[in-house]
């Protein structure tokens, strides 16, 4: 007698597969809550109690922990001794092996007590997954009731191979390990460990695959966070070409720009720098100055808004070359007009809460590094006179920008809207000069924010040539007092803030 053993917590539409299952021979044998659901449809299921000959314990926390069953999984069809042991002790021949698991994870999003969660931690279906997934030459596993439609049909047709198997026990595999570390985060988290001082373990799924990676001769796929939901699963992909890896990496780099202001807020990036961001009340200006900040770079960039996107917007946009478009919402007009655009995506993000840490490749290990969330310790004034209450404002929004431009990194800032971005140059006078230069006589009367110290005063005295009359850095050098006087000698305001902003 061959066995085909189900034991799930969602039994909807098990009947079907049950059915089938006994018409090609398979005996029913399932734990009492599966056993009562297929006999309120006339399927007739061995129970697992009565095989073993012993009622489920500790109010079903015991059920299928048995040798019978474990060794009807794992004992080998080709081993002599193993099929005359399973004879001697009545062990049973399952062949097939369906289960799901307690849903630890839908029900620990209610945050309810620890004593009630801990028992929707499944111990035998796990276990019974590893067996089954162990002995896959002998033993055809379902974790996924997905894969029961076509098993059933390659069983009818006896033509399921030893590959379906080990796809099969792959994916056994996988849902143990997932529901492992889904369930050592969510303890992590309640039991406030620092994230830092613990191993990590996180699991991904599959997304989708993508046209190639940074480069055409690169394989990439997406894949999804298991533990919360992360950008790229909060988009709602509503037009366009297939995304790329590096339409993905960009549009990440300027919505996280955005979503750092209440006000509303536009942010252009190209190759994972802003080359323009703009803050304000009014949409139009606020895309208009973002745009102007480097006309030049903004052509086939992302662009990303922090709010919904109207008729007389998407007509300005429509006016340029992007490669995508990424806002909260757009009107109904609005997506008429941008979709007359055939090779540009367009994207609608929602629910997306930023983690409080990030992961860095390392050539296979990983870097854990907190948000950048500390603007400044405070806004210290060495030269000049003291801060405006608007000059404070323009800081707070330059630090927040530049936050995510890489490093050595100038922002030249006016009313609310960057003027000048260098970005990424190996040394800082060069990257002052860069952004001088992408904003031309928009220098004059700015404001410069600086990722991280002056180590000369070279960099004050071009600034002072250019107009530059407020310069903003954490200070920290051994020469900053040497930059200090020249910035009084020049009458330049002058503020440290005490926080670098490096981003790599």
């Amino acid at each position: 007698m061959k066995y085909a053993l189900i034991s799930v917590w969602k039994k909807e539409k098990i009947e079907k597969y049950a059915k089938e299952l006994n018409n090609l021979g398979y005996e029913i044998l399932s734990t009492k809550g599966t056993a009562n659901y297929l006999s309120s449809f006339n399927i007739k299921a061995h129970l697992i109690e009565n095989l073993i000959e012993q009622k489920e314990l500790f109010d079903g926390r015991v059920k299928t922990l048995h040798p019978k069953i474990f060794g009807g999984i794992l004992y080998k069809r080709d081993n002599k001794e193993h099929i005359l042991q399973a004879m001697e002790n009545n062990i049973p021949n399952i062949e097939i092996v369906i289960v799901d698991l307690y849903p630890f994870e839908e029900v620990s999003k209610d945050n309810i007590k620890d004593d009630e969660l801990f028992e929707f931690i499944d111990i035998g279906g796990i276990s019974l997954i590893r067996a089954s997934a162990k002995n896959y030459k002998d033993v055809i596993l379902i974790v996924d009731l997905n894969d029961l439609e076509w098993v059933i049909e390659k069983l009818k047709n006896n033509n399921l191979t030893i590959e379906d198997r080990k796809m099969l026990a792959i994916k056994g595999f996988y849902k143990s390990a997932s529901y492992d570390s889904y369930i050592y985060n969510e303890l992590i988290r309640r039991w406030n460990f620092e994230i830092y001082d613990k191993d990590l373990v996180f699991s991904y799924k599959k997304g989708f695959d993508l046209r190639y990676g940074e480069n055409p001769h690169q394989k990439a796929n997406l894949l999804f966070n298991n533990h919360f939901r992360g950008f790229a699963q909060c988009i709602e992909y509503l037009w366009g070409k297939e995304l790329s890896y590096n339409n993905l990496l960009d549009s990440f780099s300027a919505y996280s720009i955005v979503k750092e202001f209440d006000k509303k807020a536009c942010a252009i990036v190209k190759h994972n720098n802003p080359c323009g961001v703009a803050v304000g009340d009014d949409e139009i200006e606020v895309y208009k100055k973002a745009y102007e900040s480097d006309s030049l770079s903004a052509y086939g960039g992302i662009v990303a808004f922090n709010f919904t996107l109207n008729k007389e917007l998407s007509k300005l946009l429509n006016e340029h070359f992007y490669e995508v478009i990424i806002a909260q919402d757009y009107t109904k007009e609005a997506l008429e007009i941008l979709k007359q655009k055939k090779n540009r995506r367009i994207l609608r993000i929602s629910n997306y809460n930023k983690p409080e840490f990030y992961l860095r490749d390392l050539g296979g290990d990983l870097l854990l590094c907190q948000e950048d969330y500390l603007l400044y310790n405070k806004l210290e004034v060495l030269s000049g006179d003291n801060l405006t209450d608007e000059e404070k404002e323009q800081i707070e929004f330059g630090l927040k920008v530049i936050k995510y431009v890489k490093s050595n990194a100038i922002l030249l800032i006016k009313d609310f809207s960057t003027v000048g971005i260098g970005a990424g140059q190996m040394s800082r006078i060069d990257a002052l000069k860069v952004a001088i230069m992408k904003a031309g006589e928009k220098s004059k009367n700015s404001i410069l924010i600086s990722d991280a110290f002056f180590p000369f005063p070279d960099s004050i005295e071009l600034a002072y040539k250019n107009g530059i009359y407020l310069i903003v850095e954490p200070g920290g050098s051994i020469r900053d007092n040497e930059v200090i006087q020249k910035a009084r000698e020049y009458n330049i305001k002058l503020v440290f803030t005490g926080i670098r902003h490096f981003r790599h």
